[in-house]
């Protein structure tokens, strides 16, 4: 599970200990991690990524769903409800 932003590198995540600039670190630690996990044999498994429509990396859900074999799903308005000109 993961707010598809990118923006904590794996390492950091999993020490809690920052070292410095993380700069573009956690989108390739999560566009690698993607691509891994869309090579793993997923027969019964249905694959979706959350779009929240936040920049920046506003195209990151769609490379994270590339790399994962997904669909992106629009995260900013509830269904049934209309785009209030966002």
């Amino acid at each position: 599970m993961t707010d598809g932003r990118g923006n904590v590198p794996l390492r950091v995540s999993h020490t809690g200990r920052p070292a410095g600039d993380v700069a573009a670190a956690g989108v390739e630690d999560a566009v690698e991690a993607a691509a891994r996990i869309g090579a793993m044999d997923r027969t019964r498994l249905h694959v979706a990524v959350v779009d929240p429509g936040r920049e920046p990396y506003g195209d990151l859900p769609y490379v994270l769903a590339d790399r994962l074999g997904a669909v992106v799903v629009d995260g900013r308005h509830r269904p049934g409800t209309e785009d209030a000109g966002e």
